[in-house]
């Protein structure tokens, strides 16, 4: 017993330690351009930063992130200027490329997948600009920043704890000046120092900061001697739910590649929460089933913790062979249980699918036939069409002509005191086949139509 409490005791160490290690700020160290090493939290849309100077916006930054918290777009307002970047990612978000106002071009380096050095050139020719550097040294991130040219700049260290929470954050000016920010416990900033170039202490800045509900800084003001020296105003934007849940879907849809130097492994992605608690679950249920027939069936834990004998002396594990059988199949009706959900969830799946596709061709059969009755109810509507002209002209047409014919000659006998009518136009036509021969108009609509005429279709000396 004693044993079995000290194998619980370094498990429970380990998975403690696992846990907190997993809190290691590998994203800060390793990708500058996420919301969190911006000190950002939540579901960040954008923020908007606006410097106030004699009570009046001196400087506004706007950056905008994307629902993977990646810098996509920064914009800076000064003085009526407006400076514009872009920030293009690979698959895995990481770097590949930076356009903008004051970017002419630009480059990278990466080592064993984290980011080491940047060139940023102001010109096309790549002789002006500065480079950046990132080098990690145990909890520390040390960036620093020189001048293409000179050589000049300034080198920031970061210093985190051991759950990814910033300590201290260091500038030292290239004449060995330097700046250090305190945080506190909760990641906000307390109070920034100056030291000279020797390392004598200067001044010191006091902050008095507000934060929103996701601990993010919205309003900034730093006094020395009691006097205001800077103050800010942060606005954020967050996505609602609905977008964060169509960028989801849309990043499990598509993986996109937008890097040299990035090629897709084809690695599978993380199973999602539902699946994991599926599969928990369904493992859960056979457990409890395998269990129960072991215990029923073989008395899995009789006698677990050793044998008694006639004599009533208990043989223990190291003389009894039967308990290590007995963990052997609790293991493997621990491993059957996990295979038995995967199976399981995988038949789900097959009959899923199928029934999915059944589903589709039905409705898919129902689309054809539906146009087959559509194709066939015009070619029969145009050919009924036809076919009832066909016989009208070759049927109906002679008698109504012959028809036509005697009334015309009835009505070509002299009247005195009249002239006779030769000829007769398409509206005395009309109005003699409606009135005498009592024609409906789209009859005689018809008739004009197909090209019927009585001067086409009676000899000239039958019309008086």
């Amino acid at each position: 017993m004693k044993y079995l409490k000290i194998f619980i005791l370094l498990l429970a160490t380990v998975l403690t330690v696992a846990c907190d290690s997993g809190k290691s700020p590998s994203f800060k160290k390793g990708n500058p351009y996420s919301k969190e090493y911006f000190g950002i939290n939540g579901p960040v849309k954008y923020a908007l930063f606006n410097h106030y100077k004699k009570g009046y916006v001196d400087q506004a930054i706007r950056m905008d992130f994307s629902p993977e918290g990646m810098l996509v777009k920064k914009r800076t307002f000064e003085k009526g200027d407006s400076i514009v970047n872009n920030y293009t990612y690979d698959g895995k978000n990481n770097i590949q490329a930076i356009s903008g106002t004051d970017v002419g071009a630009y480059k990278n380096e990466f080592q064993k997948g984290n980011l080491t050095k940047e060139w940023f050139y102001s010109d096309e020719d790549q002789t002006e600009g500065f480079t950046l550097r990132y080098q990690v040294e145990g909890e520390k991130l040390i960036k620093k920043q020189n001048d293409i040219k000179t050589g000049k700049g300034v080198t920031t260290t970061y210093a985190y704890t051991s759950k990814g929470i910033l300590q201290q954050e260091q500038q030292m000016q290239n004449d060995g000046s330097y700046t250090k920010n305190v945080y506190d416990a909760d990641d906000h900033l307390t109070s920034i120092e100056h030291y000279g170039a020797s390392g004598s202490y200067l001044y010191k800045e006091d902050i008095n900061a507000d934060y929103d509900e996701y601990n993010n800084l919205i309003k900034y003001q730093a006094k020395k001697n009691g006097k205001v020296k800077a103050y800010y105003k942060v606005v954020y934007k967050y996505y609602t739910e609905d977008e964060l849940n169509v960028a989801n879907q849309q990043a499990e849809s598509t993986i996109t590649s937008n890097g040299a130097g990035y090629e897709d492994k084809g690695e599978a992605s993380a199973p999602s929460k539902w699946l994991l608690v599926a599969i928990s679950v369904i493992s859960l249920l056979f457990l409890f089933i395998y269990l129960s027939i072991a215990i029923e069936e073989w008395h899995l834990f009789k006698n677990f913790g050793g044998e008694t004998e006639i004599d009533g002396m208990r043989k223990m594990w190291m003389y009894n062979s039967r308990p290590y059988v007995r963990m052997a199949i609790l293991f493997a009706i621990l491993l059957a249980a996990f295979l038995s959900s995967i199976i399981l969830l995988l038949l789900f799946g097959g009959v899923v699918w199928v029934l999915f596709w059944a589903i589709k061709l039905i409705f898919w059969a129902i689309i054809v036939i539906g146009w087959i009755c559509l194709v066939g109810g015009i070619i029969g509507t145009i050919g009924g069409a036809f076919i009832c002209r066909h016989r009208w002209y070759h049927c109906c047409l002679p008698r109504h002509a012959e028809r036509m014919g005697r009334t015309i000659r009835s009505l070509g006998k002299r009247v005195p005191g009249q002239r006779q009518c030769h000829r007769l136009d398409d509206f005395n036509l009309r109005k003699l086949w409606y009135d005498h021969l009592g024609y409906r108009p789209h009859t005689i609509g018809l008739l004009l139509t197909i090209g019927y005429h009585p001067h086409r279709h009676q000899h000239p000396a039958e019309i008086i």
